[in-house]
């Protein structure tokens, strides 16, 4: 269900794109979402992306600190071993 709030938040996302190719992504974003989501409310379909784009991002950001740690571990080993 389109809302007051839902229909702003749209128009200020689109506002604030610095370009047309960002535009389109948003138009496109927007359109895919509500297929995805089964909503045509902006704020569900924002959220909805978020769940989503956080359902990839986090893993990554686990794999990069567990790759980073190791980094450390091996850096240490490493110099320990040479003095």
């Amino acid at each position: 269900m389109r809302t007051y709030q839902a229909d702003a938040l749209m128009k200020h996302l689109l506002a604030a794109c610095p370009d047309a190719e960002a535009k389109a992504l948003a138009v496109r974003f927007f359109r895919i979402g509500a297929q995805v989501s089964g909503s045509d409310n902006a704020v569900g379909i924002v959220l909805d992306g978020f769940r989503e784009a956080l359902s990839t991002w986090e893993p990554q950001v686990a794999h990069r600190k567990v790759s980073a740690l190791r980094a450390v571990a091996l850096a240490e080993t490493t110099e320990g071993g040479e003095g």
